[in-house]
């Protein structure tokens, strides 16, 4: 838990709903930030900053300590996703020797060639891992664009971003982009600039893509019935969150796991009975 700063060039457009559901939060003054910051409008708050790669090792581990198996398998596009399902399961009961009770569809941008689902689009983002921990979160929302700081804990790393390019599948680092973002954050975290320019100490620049769907998330039941031969597979679909993945995370495992409890027909306490 840190405090976060969030900074509007303008009135935000819509109301700050999220207000009321987060810890601390207060209107301040806003600082003398340069432009294309310049902020009219200042919002403080505790927020959670997450070590990314330490957070997904966790769940790894715990997953592995509660008996859980990880296959890692390249799955190829089918004309159906019961073609694909069918595919996986293969793979499953050859090494697990068992029947998966329930799917839960977490593709991603992968949804679209194996789910077959056209309202999967990538939103690509560029972001630089520089040295040393913020002192706290802090996004700047302006006219064509954000920035943002987001000191990654334990780490010795923050990362600064960012670009939201809808629709942009290109894998590339693009300099410019690098360029404008240092500039851009350099008033957001001066406590940063260790570098012998005094600017800051680079560790890496990265490209990544977020799965955006027309229409918000998928997270609903399925049942999806491979062939004539009535079998069926019981799929839970959770996924196109866009870039709000870990902000959502937990949420939405809770919601998958209610879903796989309705699809099995089990109640949480029948569950913990037969635990």
């Amino acid at each position: 838990m840190m405090d976060s700063f969030s900074y509007w060039d303008r009135e935000p457009k819509e109301s700050i709903w999220w207000a009321p559901h987060v810890r601390s939060f207060n209107i301040v003054p806003s600082p003398d930030l340069p432009a294309p910051l310049s902020p009219k409008v200042t919002a403080t708050f505790r927020s959670i900053a997450v070590n990314a790669p330490q957070y997904l090792l966790r769940l790894r581990s715990t997953v592995l300590a509660r008996g859980g198996t990880f296959i890692r398998s390249r799955i190829s596009s089918a004309p159906t996703f019961a073609a694909s399902l069918a595919s996986v399961a293969g793979t499953v009961k050859r090494i697990t020797r068992s029947h998966p009770a329930v799917w839960v569809n977490a593709l991603g941008l992968g949804a679209k060639d194996i789910a077959h689902d056209d309202s999967m689009y990538p939103v690509k983002g560029q972001t630089v891992l520089v040295k040393g921990e913020a002192d706290a979160i802090r996004t700047a929302l302006y006219e064509g664009g954000i920035s943002y700081v987001i000191p990654r804990p334990g780490s010795g790393t923050t990362v600064l971003g960012g670009t939201n390019e809808v629709g942009n599948a290109d894998r590339r680092v693009v300099e410019e982009v690098t360029g404008r973002t240092l500039e851009r954050t350099r008033a957001l975290a001066p406590e940063l600039c260790t570098g012998k320019d005094g600017g800051f100490e680079v560790v890496s620049v990265q490209v990544g893509f977020r799965p955006g769907r027309k229409g918000g998330a998928r997270m609903e039941r399925e049942i999806v019935k491979v062939g004539d031969g009535g079998e069926e597979y019981r799929v839970v679909h959770a996924y196109g969150h866009g870039g709000a993945g870990y902000q959502n995370s937990i949420g939405v495992g809770r919601r998958v796991l209610d879903m796989v409890r309705e699809s099995v027909g089990t109640s949480e306490g029948e569950e913990k009975a037969k635990l």
